[in-house]
């Protein structure tokens, strides 16, 4: 198989930076949610964070697990859909199916060697499923999108079903283990949890926002998104879902403890599934807001090279992720706490920034890109 031929860049007819860079932000989240994800698996998280008493530790991963923690894998869905409805249109299904099944194989592979959790095989099942209800009306599917959405908020029980080992069995292992020992432990772990209820109900959400994507991409609906006003609207509505419903959470006391009257459990679901997407939403609108603007448009385009490359980054990371924390590397899994983890970062993601454009300078697509490219005998005429 060639090497990347050397080119410049495609010109900006064939690509569409406004996705690279939407995409460059979820990647930029999703590090660093994974960052901290590799550090201790989520059925432990309470033992873990008691490992950190210290107030400002302490606020610094409550501030994670509120606004960051699951908030970027929709946004990521999101530019999935609008691409796919992009490609669709413009090269049919059999492309798609091709990627869907590389991607899907990718994730696989990365699911027995490196991480439990990996969405790429995810997205693959989630592609096929795609397909089969793509002619759809678009009422009917954005109708289903917002039922999966609030559904995936309903109450699915205790986590009393969580595997059997205690968490310093899990970190022994993880820890100390061997690259056998390490595997078989992650592989426990996922085997439980890919099929669980929490799963699966999450799975449902991201299913949602990447039907939300399709549609907006279909016939560019979202370019009427991208102008100043629409997206600054979208930026104050997504705002005042966030805080309103925070807001209305902590004083009516539905924070807590699960409502026992029927009404109150449909107002409480109501109000959290309204926060979460006014979350997404302002993560998403930020910016398309900046986008409009001399400076921050100057901003974001450095993010577009790192989404042009969120292939190659996200295994990337992934891999590295496994050679701190797992036993066959530094060992260092549950022993960072989360201020430090999200410190360290910074330079990463800033390294990986400058390295896509030197790399896009010189190349077409990043090194997984373009293999992905050959695998489905595509070209790179839209973002995939």
């Amino acid at each position: 198989m060639n090497a990347p031929v050397p080119a410049s860049p495609p010109p900006a007819s064939r690509r569409d930076d406004l996705l690279d860079i939407l995409r460059g932000v979820g990647l930029v989240g999703v590090g660093a949610v994974n960052l901290v994800a590799f550090n201790y698996d989520s059925a432990y998280v309470a033992e873990y964070a008691t490992q950190f008493p210290q107030a400002g530790q302490q606020l610094g991963f409550t501030v994670f697990m509120i606004f960051l923690k699951g908030k970027f894998y929709p946004i990521m869905a999101l530019v999935f859909g609008l691409a796919a409805a992009l490609a669709l249109e413009a090269k049919g299904p059999m492309p798609f199916v091709r990627r869907a099944l590389v991607l899907g194989g990718l994730g696989l592979l990365q699911l027995a060697f490196i991480w439990n959790g990996d969405v790429l095989h995810q997205y693959a099942l989630m592609s096929l499923l795609l397909l089969s209800i793509r002619w759809w009306p678009p009422t009917v599917r954005l109708s289903l999108a917002t039922v999966l959405f609030l559904l995936s908020f309903a109450p699915i029980g205790s986590t009393a079903d969580a595997p059997p080992l205690v968490f310093a069995t899990i970190r022994e292992s993880l820890q100390h283990g061997s690259f056998t020992e390490v595997t078989r432990t992650r592989l426990g772990l996922s085997s439980f949890s890919f099929w669980s209820p929490e799963a699966l109900v999450f799975q449902a959400r991201i299913f949602a926002w990447l039907l939300l994507g399709h549609f907006l991409g279909e016939q560019a609906r979202y370019r009427r998104w991208v102008q100043r006003r629409p997206a600054l609207r979208l930026l104050g509505a997504a705002l005042a879902a966030l805080v309103g419903a925070g807001i209305l959470l902590q004083v009516s006391g539905l924070r807590g403890e699960e409502p026992s009257n029927p009404a109150l459990a449909a107002l409480k679901l109501g109000l959290v599934a309204v926060f979460y997407a006014g979350n997404v939403l302002v993560l998403v609108s930020a910016p398309l807001v900046w986008n409009t603007t001399d400076f921050g448009r100057q901003l974001l385009t450095w993010l577009a090279p790192l989404g042009r490359m969120s292939l190659t980054h996200y295994l990337f990371q992934n891999l590295l992720y496994s050679l701190l924390f797992y036993g066959y590397g530094l060992g260092l899994y549950a022993t960072l706490p989360p201020l430090a983890l999200l410190a360290a970062y910074v330079p990463l993601i800033l390294l990986q920034t400058l390295i896509s454009g030197w790399w896009l300078r010189r190349f077409r697509q990043g090194p997984l890109e373009w293999l992905l490219l050959r695998l489905t005998h595509s070209s790179p005429v839209l973002p995939g």
